[in-house]
């Protein structure tokens, strides 16, 4: 049903986590298929990401990630893979973000930009993380060179933030203001 796939994003995005997640998991007791099992974990995953509950070790993103490639499913498979990648980051283990980060492109041969710019944003963060500001810049760019004037998404916001704390650390302050800019509006 639309209101069960629609209600655990929309719930996890006003920080009702838990509610969230009973949302999830009734979507896949509708009507159980293999789809629909993708979508609930998938959302279970979104869920604990919005709420800032989720862990990359959590047993929950490679059962969803395996239920969602079984069911024919690649771009909830690369939705929970992104959200690994930026816990990754998050937690401390950037080369395995890039690690991740490298599984989603052999499935995301359909133009799905929004995935693309995920990664690409991704990438830029682990990069960072791991030191390599030159390259961390190069994924940014790319990341931004993906939206449209007026976008505004996590994946954009986030690309515009390690351009902006490259060309920070390098010391290139007109660089630095100008993602600055972008970042903060």
């Amino acid at each position: 049903s639309y209101y069960l796939s629609v209600n655990p994003w929309i719930s996890g995005m006003i920080g009702e986590t838990d509610l969230a997640m009973v949302y999830a998991k009734q979507m896949k007791d509708v009507r159980p298929t293999p789809e629909t099992e993708c979508m609930s974990g998938t959302m279970q995953v979104e869920a604990l990401a919005q709420g800032a509950r989720l862990k990359a070790d959590s047993v929950l993103i490679p059962n969803t990630v395996a239920l969602c490639l079984a069911a024919g499913q690649p771009v909830p498979a690369n939705t929970v893979r992104l959200l690994l990648a930026g816990e990754q980051t998050r937690e401390g283990r950037p080369a395995e973000a890039l690690a991740t980060l490298d599984h989603i492109a052999p499935s995301n041969r359909q133009p799905f930009a929004y995935h693309q710019q995920g990664a690409n944003s991704e990438r830029a963060r682990a990069l960072a993380a791991l030191g390599d500001g030159h390259a961390a810049g190069a994924a940014a760019r790319e990341a931004v060179a993906m939206s449209r004037p007026g976008d505004t998404n996590v994946w954009l916001l986030q690309a515009w933030r390690v351009l902006w704390e490259t060309a920070k650390h390098e010391g290139d302050t007109a660089t630095a203001l100008d993602a600055l800019e972008h970042f903060v509006v």
